[in-house]
């Protein structure tokens, strides 16, 4: 809702300082539309512009991305002058490019500056940094301070965000020595958050945590940003014991604590717990303020395998994003839909959307998992055409998968020689098309082989590719070996794919006991897919024993799934109890 400026219309005598402090009051409420609306009034009653004008004009442009609007404002300062005598001007130009994402003309402006002070050097290091350009933003820094200006609060957090963009945790360090021997810690709530948040993305979570529990004062900021740390590294339970104590301290969760608590049940597979907090987004009305909280909401669903509750948040939200798309477009991909994705991404770009490199890396997949040539082939035109190829190593180990799930081998082999970086991502692609398609295991082996002569580290998919390989030709010796070396050398924790894999050897070479042996040494229950491979080798082995015990788990599972009574059936039509 937009506050109209009443006090200006009561003035009688309307002159240039009150127009202005009605534009800075549009400005401030962030109704930048409505104060480039004023400066057109403004003109239109024969008041110029003037230094305070134009900079505040500059925010609205930079607040709303107007950049031709700023581009016009800039012709117009140049041609009267501002730019080489007025350095509060100079700042706003140069903080207009940088939100519109222009820092090229943001640089260029700023290079033509003849005063800089410590305001300008923040507006251009914030705008680097905001864009992650960290690199950049350390070396305007680093010219700063040879400049001799020294740096401030507002600096400092800049700063503070390029390091955790780029992962320098030393020049973190030194910074955070600057900043307690200047005595900011406990003057700048906002500069102990950076802090946190710098040691949070540079990996170093004890560090964060530490200088979050010396803070004099915390905010809600402050806690998300510790909470945010130990989600992005993995340790669920600790950003949980955060959050809970965070409500506990009195603090309410907000848009960003909800994002972190969806992301949380997404990777945990914990639906309940993201339904409770869907639930108090929609309470407190949060759901359509942020499409960032929509995109966290529909990747949570998606994970869970929930796609249906997925599609009705996307369905509910009226302005959509790439990022929702494809979130949406990945749940349905990872869950190996096929053609809900290619729906999904025709639809997309009739809207007008051009696909980022995730949206091909999940489109990809879906091609893959319905093996879709054609369509991969489509995609793979589009991608070079985009000159994606070369940047983005996921998009070229997405291309190898899809081309070798689609049994074009010759393809994925091609393209896997033609990536720049190889990595064990791309590697296990590679392998897993090997074992895919069953027909040879020595290529498979010698590219295992030829991964570890290049230093890659085997990961868990590579192993679970090789046990494949070895069930399909019954490599009973050699699938073993690969099960304890998995574990021994690279200190693998074993899924349940690989105990599968592991019982299925067995069965194939009819060592009941040892299959039945592996079922009841697991960390976890086994699925269909692991019973159902039993009891088809009871069969083939006449063992109506083994056949009975998982036959009684699959039914556990599922009790209304027809193959499974049919397969018992079978087995007791065939063979005699012993």
């Amino acid at each position: 809702m937009i506050v109209k400026c009443t006090a200006f219309d009561e003035v009688s005598i309307q002159d240039i300082t009150s127009w202005n402090t009605q534009i800075v009051g549009y400005v401030d409420r962030g109704h930048g539309k409505e104060a480039l609306k004023c400066l057109d009034i403004m003109q239109h009653e024969g008041f110029a512009p003037n230094s305070i004008t134009y900079a505040c004009i500059l925010k609205a442009c930079g607040s709303t991305k107007l950049l031709r609007k700023g581009q016009q404002m800039h012709a117009r300062i140049i041609k009267e002058g501002f730019l080489k005598k007025n350095v509060f001007v100079g700042n706003a130009l140069v903080g207009m490019y940088a939100k519109c994402g222009e820092l090229i003309k943001a640089q260029e402006v700023f290079d033509v500056l003849t005063i800089w002070d410590v305001a300008s050097w923040n507006t251009l290091i914030g705008g680097y940094a905001q864009h992650g350009y960290g690199d950049e933003a350390l070396d305007s820094f680093e010219q700063m301070k040879a400049g001799g200006i020294s740096p401030n609060a507002i600096t400092f957090v800049c700063i503070l965000k390029a390091c955790g963009i780029v992962g320098d945790i030393a020049k973190g360090q030194e910074i955070h020595v600057d900043i307690v021997s200047k005595g900011l810690l406990g003057e700048d709530t906002m500069v102990g958050n950076a802090l946190i948040d710098m040691y949070a993305k540079c990996g170093v979570v004890l560090k964060a945590q530490e200088v979050f529990d010396k803070l004099p004062i915390r905010d809600t900021v402050s806690w998300n940003a510790l909470i945010a740390g130990y989600v992005q590294h993995g340790h669920m339970k600790k950003a949980i014991e955060c959050s809970e104590e965070m409500e506990k301290s009195g603090f309410s969760p907000n848009m960003v604590t909800f994002g972190c608590l969806l992301k949380i049940c997404g990777t945990i597979g914990a639906i309940k717990n993201g339904q409770e907090i869907h639930g108090e987004i929609i309470k407190e009305g949060l759901l359509g303020k942020s499409i960032s909280l929509c995109n966290a909401l529909v990747e949570m669903y998606a994970k869970c395998g929930a796609l249906s509750e997925a599609r009705d948040v996307f369905d509910q939200i009226s302005v959509k994003d790439v990022l929702l798309w494809t979130a949406l477009i990945s749940g349905y991909a990872q869950h190996g839909h096929g053609e809900e994705p290619l729906a999904l991404y025709e639809k997309m770009q009739d809207e007008g959307l051009a696909p980022t490199p995730l949206t091909f890396v999940c489109m990809l997949k879906a091609c893959g998992n319905i093996g879709t040539c054609n369509k991969g082939e489509e995609i793979h035109a589009r991608i070079i055409t985009e000159g994606m190829l070369q940047g983005d190593i996921r998009i070229g180990t997405s291309l190898v998968d899809m081309y070798a799930k689609c049994g074009e081998l010759a393809k994925a082999q091609y393209l896997f020689n033609e990536l720049p970086v190889r990595d064990v991502v791309s590697w296990s692609a590679l392998i897993a098309g090997f074992a895919q398609l069953g027909k040879d295991s020595k290529a498979l082996f010698n590219a295992f082989k030829q991964m570890l002569e290049e230093g890659i580290e085997p990961n868990s998919a590579s192993f679970s590719s090789m046990l494949k390989m070895c069930c399909h030709f019954g490599l009973l010796d050699k699938g073993k070996l690969v099960f304890e070396i998995m574990i021994k050398w690279y200190a693998i924790i074993p899924t349940l794919d690989h105990y599968t894999c592991l019982v299925d050897l067995f069965c194939r070479a009819g060592l009941f006991e040892k299959a039945v042996g592996v079922t009841e040494r697991m960390p976890f229950n086994g699925d269909l897919i692991m019973w159902r491979a039993l009891l088809g080798a009871c069969r083939t082995w006449e063992n109506v024993t083994a056949a009975r015990l998982a036959f009684k788990h699959a039914t556990l599972l599922d009790e209304t799934d027809v193959a499974t009574y049919i397969s018992m059936s079978n087995i007791y039509a065939e063979f005699k109890e012993p």
